[in-house]
Order: structure tokens, then C-alpha cells, then sequence
């Protein structure tokens, strides 16, 4: 066809001018799949990963003009499961060629990308003995490109797409789609790593409310028939307390009594674990005295340590001084730090216990001259129920193994930290940090 002009009064006769039509390349057809990618990965609000899947197909679909996409799991329970499906059912999939191979024992299309690692191509389905579909479902599927989404050296998935006209994805496109699975792999790949993490916390989450509530009844249970062989030992005690003090049914029932009392600190300091743990766990914040918390708790341990001979050095801020803290709690971490010291401190041993402001936080330190902590226990003795190492020569030491747990979690639980030095043959400290004016999150806020 020509186009005429007039020039100097005459007509003359042009070509009309041909438009030029280019096939993309690789890099823009992966520049405009990474760019679908991005709007599926700046969605506001958690994805889930089925969702994500779905999300991701599409917008493959639409980056490469296909008619048909399936992304299909080669991992985990959902093996040999359509993950994600566009112009097709599911349901159909999972008995489809991209999942069941053409007889018992033949590979799918799907385990054999996963096992080749690369891109499978498939210019005509009718044609290729792979494809044993029925003619009915033909339409979308003409064409098929076939590539695993890897990550983290192995396949997550196998994305699938495909076209209606055999031999219709240009080498350029098959290439960018072979480049862009790393990009979709390790994006499906987070998502699943993501999905279990979340599903092993919550299990954890479980399992502990689980522990703590077992541990309220159970130390609920056992108080009662405690309580009731206590009373019963008194009662005994006083009827024999005309016979001398040394005598075998006086010592049995002070053996009696001392052991109930025990397991009832046991019980304790079990229920004092359980309630930490309760993700509901509160503090009832107030300003509080330190100096005066101080003498409070050291007046409760001095009878101990009198009695051992050791000697309890007390070393108060040097002025008042005001922390928002929970004043029980607070106390406890107090009684719990110097008596663990006084039970592996040596008898006619020396504890010192200590409190200063440091800037906005209230360091708090126990120290003993014991015979110390070996380096690989420090960090094992906030575990519940851990017991260090006794040198052979020193009896055993009394106590649930709970004191350092529920120093732990009490400091924890004010936003603080504790720590521990210590050398073998000269002693320990313990260092408790606490904020000076109250965690961030008040009850109020907790609840």
C-alpha cells in the first residue's frame, strides 16, 4: 500500500512505513515478572502460603501470556500436590500428568524437573509420551514449560505453564521463566519456613501453658496430704514431749517434719515457675524503697548464713534511692541470690550483696567466696532443675535446683537481664540488671 503526496503540483506515490514489532527479551520478561512479584510480596497483612502461591501463579500467568499455570509441591505432607492452579481444576491436577506418571512407577512430570534440576519444554503435549491427558483437556496446556522453584539447595515446588498453540513459548521466554524460578523458589521457600515457624511456636506456646497448668494442679494436689502429715507429725510431737528430746520417735518426727517442710518449698517454687511462665503473667509495678527491699530480704537469709557461720556483708545504695519495680517480686530475686549463695558459699565463707544506680538501671550483685562454677555450667544454671558439680570433698547441697530459674524469669519478666562470673577456687558473682523506672509494657498494657 502507498500513501500520496503532492509535491509541486504533481501526485507522488510513497511506501507506507512498516511497523516494526520486537519480541522481548529475557531480561524485560523477567523485569516485568519480578515487577508482578514485587506487588505479591508488598501486600500489607501476613500471607498465607497457599495464598502466596496462588498470587505468585498468577501473576507469572499474566507476565508470560499463558493460559494455563500450575504450581504443584515436590516437599513436605503436600508432595505431588497442586499447590495452585489457573485454567484448571485443582482437583483435576492431582491426577494429571504434572502429578502421576503415564504407568506404576513412572515419574511425573513434576519429580522429573525435581530430578533434573532444569527446565523441562514440551513444544507440543499430544505429541510427547509424557503427556497422557485426556484430548477433552488439551485446551491451555498445548505448550508446557515445566521448571522447579529451588532454594536453600533443594526443590520447593515445580512451576508449571503453558499455552493453547503448540510451540508457541519463544526460546527468549522459556529462558526468562528458567530465570525467574529462583527469584519465585526462595520467595515460596521463606513463606513455608515462615508457616513452620509459626506452627512449632505455637506448638511450644502450647505444650508450655500445658506444663504450667499441670504443675498448678499437681503442687495443688500435693499440698493437702502435706499439710495433713505435718499436722499429724505436731500432734504426735507434742504427745511425746515429755519423753527426751533425743529420743528415736523424737528425731524420726523432726525428720518427718523437716522433709514436709522441704518438699512444701519444693511445691513452691514449682508453682512459682508455672506462674511465670503463663504468658499472662503480670507485675504490679510501684515505686519501691531499695535500701529498704534490701534489709528486708537479708534479714530473711541471716538466720541461714548465722547459722553457718558465714558472714553477710550488706553494701545499700549510698543514698535513697527509688525504683518502679514489683516490690515481691523484687524481694524474691533478692532472698534467692544470697541464699544460693550461702548454700555453696564454705561455712565461716563471706557473702557480700550490693546495690547501686548505673545510669537509668539498678545493678544488683551476690557475691560469694565459694569454690566457684566451672565455665561450661554457667550458663546451664538458670535451667530449671540443673545442679552444678559438688566437689567431692563437700556435701551435697539442699534445694530444687528452681532458685536460679525463677531469678531468671523474674528479672526477665521486669525487661531486665542477669548474669553470672565466676572461678573455680575463688567464687561467683551474680549481676542482676533492672530498669530504674519500669518496663515499657504495664500491667494494664500486658493484659
Amino acid at each position: 500500500m502507498s500513501i500520496g503526496k503532492w509535491i509541486f503540483g504533481q501526485r507522488v506515490e510513497t511506501a507506507q512505513p512498516t511497523e516494526v514489532v520486537t519480541e522481548p527479551t529475557a531480561g524485560e520478561l523477567a523485569a516485568s515478572a519480578l515487577a508482578d512479584l514485587n506487588a505479591v510480596v508488598g501486600r500489607p497483612g501476613p500471607i498465607a502460603t497457599s495464598e502466596m502461591a496462588s498470587l505468585l501463579l498468577q501473576s507469572l500467568c499474566r507476565s508470560f501470556k499463558s493460559d494455563f499455570g500450575a504450581i504443584v509441591w515436590v516437599t513436605g505432607r503436600d508432595r505431588l500436590r497442586c499447590a495452585a492452579a489457573v485454567g484448571a481444576d485443582p482437583a483435576y491436577l492431582n491426577q494429571s500428568p504434572l502429578t502421576t506418571g503415564p504407568s506404576t512407577g513412572a515419574p511425573s512430570l513434576a519429580e522429573t524437573a525435581e530430578s533434573d534440576r532444569g527446565t523441562i519444554y514440551m513444544p507440543d503435549t499430544s505429541n510427547d509420551p509424557r503427556w497422557w491427558a485426556t484430548p477433552a483437556w488439551q485446551r491451555g496446556a498445548s505448550a508446557l514449560v515445566a521448571v522447579p522453584l529451588r532454594a536453600a539447595g533443594r526443590s520447593t515446588a515445580v512451576l508449571f505453564l503453558g499455552r493453547d498453540a503448540p510451540a508457541s513459548f519463544e526460546p527468549a521466554e522459556v529462558e526468562a521463566i528458567n530465570g525467574f524460578s529462583m527469584a519465585a523458589g526462595l520467595l515460596l521457600w521463606m513463606r513455608l519456613a515462615e508457616e513452620q515457624a509459626d506452627g512449632l511456636l505455637k506448638q511450644v506456646t502450647e505444650l508450655n501453658e500445658a506444663r504450667a497448668d499441670f504443675l498448678v494442679k499437681v503442687t495443688h494436689e500435693l499440698r493437702t496430704p502435706l499439710a495433713a502429715i505435718k499436722a499429724s507429725a505436731d500432734m504426735v510431737n507434742d504427745l511425746l514431749a515429755k519423753e527426751k528430746a533425743g529420743s528415736a520417735q523424737s528425731k524420726l518426727l523432726r525428720n518427718v517434719t523437716r522433709n514436709v517442710e522441704r518438699l512444701n518449698l519444693l511445691l513452691s517454687d514449682l508453682m512459682d515457675v508455672a506462674k511465670m511462665r503463663d504468658p499472662g503473667s503480670t507485675l504490679n509495678l510501684e515505686q519501691v524503697d531499695v535500701r529498704s527491699v534490701l534489709a528486708q530480704a537479708v534479714s530473711a537469709v541471716a538466720p541461714i548464713a548465722r547459722q553457718r557461720g558465714q558472714t553477710l556483708q550488706v553494701e545499700p545504695p549510698p543514698s535513697a534511692l527509688s525504683a518502679r519495680l514489683d516490690r515481691r517480686r523484687f524481694e524474691q530475686i533478692l532472698i534467692n541470690l544470697i541464699t544460693i549463695a550461702s548454700n555453696y558459699c564454705d561455712d565461716k565463707g563471706v557473702i557480700i550483696v550490693r546495690s547501686r544506680r548505673e545510669g537509668d538501671r539498678l545493678g544488683t550483685e551476690g557475691l560469694d567466696n565459694g569454690p566457684g562454677i566451672r565455665p561450661a555450667e554457667q550458663e546451664k544454671v538458670f535451667q530449671p532443675f540443673y545442679r552444678g558439680q559438688q566437689p567431692a570433698d563437700k556435701p551435697a547441697v539442699a534445694g530444687s535446683g528452681l532458685g536460679l530459674a525463677i531469678v531468671k524469669s523474674l528479672v526477665e519478666l521486669h525487661g531486665g537481664s542477669v548474669c553470672v562470673k565466676s572461678e573455680l577456687g575463688k567464687g561467683s558473682a551474680f549481676r542482676v540488671e533492672l530498669p530504674i523506672n519500669g518496663i515499657a509494657i504495664e500491667n494494664s498494657d500486658r493484659r
